[in-house]
């Protein structure tokens, strides 16, 4: 895929809009009712945060992937809003994660604690998802991540070869959780052009980003 962007300027988090996704790699284990806090060491769960600003670039704000139990997983989903606050969290509730996502709502209600989950069903070719959600974007320069998401980092360069796709797969289904802001072409094309311009008067990526968000963050995208 396209390379995965770094940047090195500040971005007021009020300015963000953002939702975070969870693939709880398989949920509690059928046949294991009393016992569906044990460890899934088939696949791994994962937690991906994204951010999405007013000109439509998209920061990779957490990105984890562990073996775990499902109490683990639990922990870190509600440390994960407590730390982000996600406008939604979406969850893959295909074929048994349901299960898991049903006992996450009800232990957030009994617990008294909001946790604005989304239940999305995901299709069965985890590349193909990945390809078509990441790939525009990451051409198009909008997808941003730190430089210390090394689990992250490996997947996307080693993908579709790669061992563990969890956090892509995670993160595809985040920014299939964000508004459209980028469908006026207009805008988007002035974005682009805009930046052509800078570099050609060899600015850094990071004066370029400042000078994007100065002129364009209150574009109006519809």
């Amino acid at each position: 895929m396209a390379e995965l962007g770094t940047l090195a300027i500040r971005i007021p988090l009020l300015t963000l809009y953002t939702v975070g996704f969870v693939d709880s790699a398989g949920g509690r284990v059928p046949g294991h009712a009393n016992k569906s806090r044990s460890a899934n060491y088939r696949s791994r769960s994962a937690i991906v945060v994204v951010s999405q600003d007013d000109i439509d670039r998209l920061f990779i704000r957490k990105a984890w992937a562990r073996h775990c139990t499902t109490d683990e997983l639990c922990d870190e989903i509600f440390a994960t809003y407590a730390e982000f606050h996600p406008a939604t969290i979406g969850i893959d509730s295909s074929a048994n994660q349901s299960l898991f996502a049903d006992s996450l709502i009800r232990e957030a209600r009994e617990k008294g604690k909001k946790l604005p989950l989304t239940k999305i069903t995901l299709g069965s070719d985890k590349d193909v998802r990945i390809e078509t959600t990441l790939q525009p974007a990451a051409t198009a320069g909008r997808i941003f991540a730190l430089t210390d998401m090394n689990d992250l980092r490996g997947e996307w360069e080693a993908f579709p070869g790669s061992q563990f796709k969890d956090i892509l797969d995670a993160l595809a289904g985040a920014i299939k959780l964000l508004p459209a802001r980028h469908t006026n072409d207009e805008v988007t094309g002035e974005v682009q052009q805009y930046r052509n311009y800078l570099r050609t008067l060899r600015l850094t990526e990071a004066q370029i980003e400042e000078r994007v968000v100065a002129a364009f963050a209150n574009a109006e995208m519809k």
